[in-house]
């Protein structure tokens, strides 16, 4: 039984030399990699405990990683449910970026489409689509892509 915790220990550092995870992610790995859930719970909770594992950590690297690739908070909450995280961490590190929101679905249209706005209806459908495909809200798109009635 130790000699499984060593191997699973080794496992996970080397998985998070690499990169942040979940603890929720980081478990299922070395679930698949044929370790028993019993086993991997207490090499967990040690991680957990030595501050080598930490979803607050990975909420706010993961977060700092998908804005700078311009996704929007929808999205990014949506990926960061499916690692089992708590709503409230996960909103208290998009809140960080509130007042950022409208410029990075600026930026992320006008690195897609250009600056141009566009001027019909087609052409505004498509860069709408795209700022909601990347996660930005209605209102966020309202913003920085007006409407036009005369479109």
């Amino acid at each position: 039984m130790e000699q499984n915790a060593f191997k699973i220990r080794e496992t996970a550092l080397r998985l998070l030399t690499r990169r942040e995870h979940s603890t929720y992610e980081l478990s299922s790995k070395l679930a698949l990699r044929g370790f028993e859930t019993s086993e991997i719970n207490p090499v967990i909770q040690t991680l957990i405990q030595q501050g080598l594992l930490s979803d607050e950590r990975f909420v706010e690297n993961y977060i700092r990683m998908r804005v700078r690739l311009g996704f929007g908070p929808v999205k990014i909450q949506h990926e960061l449910t499916l690692h089992h995280l708590d709503f409230a961490l996960i909103n208290k590190y998009l809140n960080n970026y509130a007042d950022e929101w409208l410029d990075l679905a600026e930026t992320a249209r006008i690195k897609h489409f250009g600056g141009k706005i566009p001027s019909d209806y087609k052409t505004y459908a498509k860069q709408a689509h795209f700022l909601q495909y990347r996660g930005f809200t209605h209102d966020q798109i309202n913003t920085v892509l007006p409407y036009k009635k005369s479109l």
